[in-house]
């Protein structure tokens, strides 16, 4: 028979060290009845990387070229026009993109089956201009429309040349800042005493929860974080996936598509792919997750004996035959979607500072323990356009 001993906490004393009610050590389950909500299958899938010696992370962006530029939308091109302007659609900055030009580079249009061209470049300018003729037996027989693609084959080098000119492109440096992560406990050594509630060992019942809240808080964060320097008075913040490809643009982040459909995921998919991604993982919330499986559902078949309702799918085929991963994140706001190439992200922690617990001391009758690490995430490939996400999705 249990015996209760009632009492008041004395005034001065923080309640929320102890129990505000009774000590009874009750029967109950052994399995404890608790909600932990903290599942994070972002970082489960991207994981850590190696440790950083900086509170500013920093990666260096290096393009080649997406292989292809893009026809300025303020203007159209004659079919005998003798040279084009560039423009920035879909390739970044004009000026990197064209050092993927040279004097002798082989552009191909094509329009229709009918309609081929192919031009060689004899003269051009890191603002867009390009001067340069048809070769022989091809043509263009219409006007070339706005924003039209142009395929760069390749350099042709005549025989004895001299060199050209210098085709280095400027490297971006690109960075995030690392973000304490701490979770605190305090407790009276009356409450690590006491037996309660099927929790024989009250720290180590709580180190858990707070280590679950801690990796909850790493998910959101490398979802929704805010890039943020501090000061005096404010903490550093990384920059999480949606405020690195907010700050982007071209076909790669949908902005208008209110409905996901099968053509809106493999139209970002292909933005992404053309852009040098690897579109392999779907990051959506619990919203969103429900529309993928209707996409299919149409074409599913079961047998007559089955006894099971429903349709659930992990993973995504794209039209390109690229197959995402579906990490269904409750920390997704049910207006975006992610189209990502998980392989260019990841977690990087502080040297010594991945996840430590640490006793901090006893201090009269309590202990206080935290769990702390720093880390930051590095995002490569965001800036060319290698991920993709939808902003407006309902």
């Amino acid at each position: 028979m249990a015996t209760t001993f009632p009492f008041t906490i004395p005034s001065g004393v923080e309640s929320t060290l102890d129990y505000t009610s009774s000590t009874d050590v009750r029967d109950v389950s052994d399995m404890l009845d608790a909600v932990y909500v903290s599942d994070t299958p972002l970082v489960n899938r991207i994981g850590y990387g190696s440790a950083i010696s900086n509170k500013v992370h920093e990666w260096i962006t290096d393009s080649i070229g997406y292989g292809y530029l893009i026809l300025s939308n303020t203007g159209t091109v004659a079919s005998d026009a003798s040279g084009a302007v560039f423009g920035t659609s879909n390739i970044g900055v004009v000026s990197t993109a064209m050092r993927q030009v040279r004097t002798g580079t082989v552009l191909k249009y094509n329009n229709q089956s009918t309609d081929r061209g192919w031009y060689v470049v004899e003269d051009f300018t890191y603002t867009g201009s390009i001067v340069w003729a048809g070769i022989s037996g091809t043509s263009v027989s219409a006007t070339v429309t706005d924003a039209a693609t142009f395929f760069i084959v390749g350099n042709a080098v005549k025989e004895g040349s001299e060199p050209r000119r210098d085709a280095t492109r400027p490297r971006q440096i690109c960075s995030n800042k690392t973000q304490i992560f701490r979770e605190d406990i305090r407790m009276t050594g009356t409450r690590q005493a006491i037996q309660m509630y099927a929790v024989p060992d009250e720290l180590r019942k709580q180190i858990m929860l707070r280590t679950e809240e801690y990796k909850r808080q790493v998910e959101r964060t490398a979802i929704l974080g805010y890039k943020h320097a501090g000061d005096a008075a404010e903490t550093q913040m990384m920059g999480g996936i949606y405020q690195f490809l907010d700050g982007t643009s071209g076909s790669n982040i949908d902005t208008s598509t209110t409905t996901l459909t099968e053509t809106a995921i493999n139209d970002v998919a292909q933005a992404v792919f053309d852009k040098g991604g690897e579109p392999n993982t779907l990051l959506l919330g619990p919203k969103q997750a429900r529309v993928i499986p209707t996409l299919e559902r149409a074409r599913v078949r079961v047998t007559q004996d089955s006894r099971m309702a429903g349709f659930y799918v992990t993973k995504y085929m794209t039209d390109l035959g690229v197959e995402m991963d579906i990490l269904i994140s409750r920390w997704v706001p049910k207006d975006f979607t992610f189209v990502l190439d998980a392989n260019k992200l990841k977690l990087m922690p502080l040297r010594g500072r991945k996840f430590n617990l640490q006793k901090l001391g006893l201090k009269g009758d309590y202990v206080e323990w935290q769990l702390v690490s720093e880390i930051t995430l590095e995002f490569k490939g965001y800036s060319l356009g290698q991920h993709g996400m939808f902003t407006n999705l309902s």
